[in-house]
């Protein structure tokens, strides 16, 4: 079992659920939250040993939370996203994601 705790953005509901449930279940902590701001917070107010990142959230762009997130530290991030188009892959990379 491990203590490792894993932030995770991700704005639909279920998808949201169903990765934080397994997850959970693989013996993480998960905190999980439904928007980029909400990311951001939780990531200003803990520590967490990996990041798992949808790029489509409302207001606050996926992107836009890897920059904040790279701007606080080194923390690996995982883009989780419909969006499949090199340009996004590409920037995504670029920024310091870690996996897409």
């Amino acid at each position: 079992m491990t203590s490792d705790t894993i932030l995770l953005v991700e704005d639909e509901k279920k998808v949201r659920e169903l990765m934080e449930s397994y997850l959970t279940r693989q013996g993480f902590k998960v905190v999980a939250v439904a928007t980029g701001e909400d990311g951001v917070r939780a990531l200003l107010s803990g520590r967490f040993d990996l990041i798992v990142l949808d790029l489509n959230l409302p207001t606050m762009d996926g992107l836009d939370v890897l920059r904040t997130i790279r701007r606080r530290g080194t923390c690996p991030v995982f883009i989780v996203s419909a969006r499949q188009e090199d340009r996004a892959r590409l920037e995504a990379f670029e920024l310091g994601a870690d996996d897409f």
